[in-house]
């Protein structure tokens, strides 16, 4: 009988435009997690650590929206340049709602809660990176 090779039979598992990508993705991976990402795009070690970097509502939103066309060569430095622009597009936003006197995510989260003047002035003295994760994952 003919042998048959298991690389097409393994290389025909593969479905989407990740597949183009060296084949990096197993079929039915969804990406949620940073290193389900990376795996899914094979991103190299600038890219993950670009992607690990962002805050984490910057990088979910990069996760979501990240979308190579099929014959993109270099998918990390695609990456990189995208994933840079959401977060100094976000950043930009941030800057300017507090420059216009619009609401910041602080003051959303407050209001939201409904919690006092006491817990916005403590919300605010902590670091950043804090700020974000008690807002995210705030749930009374």
């Amino acid at each position: 009988g003919s042998v048959q090779s298991g690389g097409s039979t393994a290389r025909a598992a593969l479905t989407g435009p990740q597949a183009r990508h060296n084949g990096c993705s197993s079929l039915g991976e969804e990406g949620t997690t940073p290193d389900a990402f990376v795996r899914r795009w094979c991103l190299n070690d600038e890219a993950r650590t670009l992607l690990l970097s962002l805050e984490s509502s910057v990088r979910h939103r990069v996760m979501r929206k990240f979308a190579p066309q099929d014959d993109t060569r270099d998918v990390s430095a695609l990456f990189c340049r995208f994933a840079s622009s959401v977060a100094a597009s976000d950043a930009d936003r941030l800057s300017s709602e507090r420059i216009d006197g619009h609401d910041d995510p602080i003051a959303g989260f407050i209001r939201k809660w409904g919690l006092t003047a006491e817990d916005d002035n403590f919300l605010r003295t902590l670091e950043p990176s804090l700020q974000r994760l008690v807002m995210d994952k705030f749930s009374p």
